[in-house]
């Protein structure tokens, strides 16, 4: 005996939701935490997936900010949430961190034509490492900067940092594949020198904004200071770009 022909289900009609991940760090506790962005019911509207009602404000049809033309259209895999404290963070040095204490990183030798490891921060020079934060330490006159480079994949990267003692505000010098950051790589934050040099001022504990293009792209970025106590939580990345 034929079985009858299932029925053919129909498709619900209703809101369509969509997500945004962005990772913002807590300078406080050196924490990153992820907050979901997406359609949220308005005064009126129907709260229950699935009623076919579309979806109005004032008489006038509400599109979601994700679904208009300017809207993010590629989303590639970026380099993941980096920790620069001991506790939940690691890095590319042989060696790992040394807990709680001031220490002497180098960064390791590369061959002709290799890349550094691939989303891990590398450490050069004195640093102290909490388990929440590293932190720049004092150097002698003339002494080697507390620096580290990351190769990294995104189109924004954004760095907690809280401000040191001496001097204060902080400052951090930063390049990207060598050379300073060029007007179309900028974050907000970052500020340009007479010379040419590109650097950022750490006023206060929060997220600052190092890099940011409206292109993905896999680079390696070198950040050194001396600003002694300057704090350096955690790195997030963003690697949505909009439609050309």
């Amino acid at each position: 005996m034929n079985e009858p022909a299932a029925k053919p289900v129909a498709k619900k009609r209703g809101l369509r939701r969509r997500y945004v991940l962005v990772g913002v760090g807590a300078a406080a506790g050196g924490l990153a935490i992820t907050k979901a962005l997406g359609l949220y019911n308005l005064p009126g509207q129907p709260s229950t997936p699935g009623q076919t009602q579309s979806p109005t404000l004032a008489g006038v049809d509400w599109i979601s900010p994700l679904d208009k033309p300017e809207a993010l259209a590629v989303c590639e895999r970026p380099t993941p949430e980096l920790y620069l404290g001991y506790k939940r963070g690691r890095i590319a040095n042989p060696e790992g961190f040394t807990e709680d204490r001031i220490a002497n990183y180098q960064l390791s030798a590369l061959p002709a034509g290799a890349l550094p490891t691939q989303d891990a921060v590398e450490l050069s020079g004195p640093w102290f490492a909490d388990a929440q934060f590293a932190a720049v330490v004092a150097h002698p006159a003339g002494g080697e900067p507390s620096s580290l480079r990351l190769a990294y994949s995104a189109a924004e990267i954004n760095l907690v940092m809280a401000p040191g003692t001496n001097p204060f505000p902080s400052r951090l010098h930063l390049t990207d594949n060598g050379s300073a950051l060029d007007h179309q790589s900028r974050g907000t934050d970052v500020r340009e020198d007479d010379d040419g040099s590109t650097w950022i001022e750490i006023d206060r504990p929060r997220m600052y904004s190092l890099v940011k293009r409206d292109r993905y792209f896999s680079r390696t970025l070198a950040l050194s200071s001396r600003s002694t106590g300057l704090q350096l939580f955690a790195f997030t990345f963003v690697s949505c770009v909009p439609r050309p």
